[in-house]
């Protein structure tokens, strides 16, 4: 398919949106990031400036490098970078002084958007989307592989959210599906396995699913086709929800190689379609 140029900047600015709030939520959050006072990044999304107070900074607080690595490498992606020029420098800068106190980048992690089992999915989305002019087609010819752009509106959207599925055999182990709506007809989404340690209550995150975009079909699901992967996602709102956001749920179907639907969380069924149940805000990831 081709993206308008309009459709492709709203799609930038909306990346750049969601950096932001990432931002803000790293900032707030002082019990895991108690040393840093500010966060920036450049204009085309290759590097970031975390400025800190040395004197709390610790090794632990630099694995946030890897959220910058996902954000940058992927805003790159959508903005037409090639391949092997792709890469995100995180620096941590004294607070006091401006001193680069450590620079790292993307290129160190082993590649650091490509950590999901389907790594060749990216590749598949950059074919799917040419940054051009309309073709003028007919939905129905066009390829709506890889991150399409739909425009057919959600009447319902799922609220910006992560929402969460726990391991049966074990709770202190889940999976978390992020969501953030690009406009009422299409959202960005990507998956963690998160854990925690049963004793200290430490949490770690990895990803293992990139991020993509999935666009409202009129068969009333949203729904994202990639190469290794074909996917189906419901919200809806429990009246659970009256209580408890965890009432608020996303149904996603076509996850069987990432995880087992019997081992993580609630299955549920749908047009002869097994998948599984996530809870908005279930603690503890997102």
């Amino acid at each position: 398919m081709k993206m308008t140029e309009e459709a492709h900047k709203k799609l930038l600015s909306e990346l750049k949106k969601g950096i932001d709030e990432s931002i803000q939520e790293i900032l707030t959050d002082k019990e895991t990031y108690p040393s840093f006072s500010s966060i920036t990044y450049n204009s085309d999304v290759t590097e970031f400036t975390i400025c800190v107070d040395p004197g709390t900074y610790d090794t632990l607080q630099s694995l946030v490098t890897m959220v910058f690595y996902l954000n940058g490498n992927i805003y790159q992606i959508f903005n037409a970078v090639p391949e092997d020029k792709i890469k995100t420098i995180v620096n941590f800068v004294d607070k006091d002084t401006g001193e680069i106190i450590e620079s790292m980048d993307s290129s160190q992690s082993g590649n650091a958007t490509m950590t999901e089992q389907e790594t060749n999915d990216t590749e598949a989305a950059d074919q799917g989307t040419d940054f051009t002019e309309e073709t003028g087609l007919s939905e129905s010819s066009i390829d709506m592989t890889g991150d399409y752009i739909g425009n057919i509106p959600c009447p319902q959207p799922p609220e910006n959210s992560s929402y969460t599925i726990y391991n049966n055999d074990n709770p202190y182990e889940c999976i978390a599906v992020y969501i953030e709506n690009i406009d009422n007809a299409n959202f960005q989404f990507h998956l963690t396995k998160a854990t925690q340690d049963s004793v200290t209550g430490v949490k770690s995150e990895e990803l293992i699913f990139n991020k993509h975009i999935a666009h409202y079909t009129d068969s009333g699901y949203y729904e994202y086709i990639g190469k290794n992967y074909h996917l189906y996602f419901r919200y809806n709102i429990t009246a659970q929800a009256e209580y408890s956001p965890a009432g608020k749920i996303i149904e996603i179907y076509g996850l069987e190689n990432l995880y087992s639907p019997t081992q993580y969380g609630e299955k549920t069924e749908y047009q002869n379609m097994t998948g599984t149940i996530f809870r908005m805000n279930v603690p503890f990831a997102g």
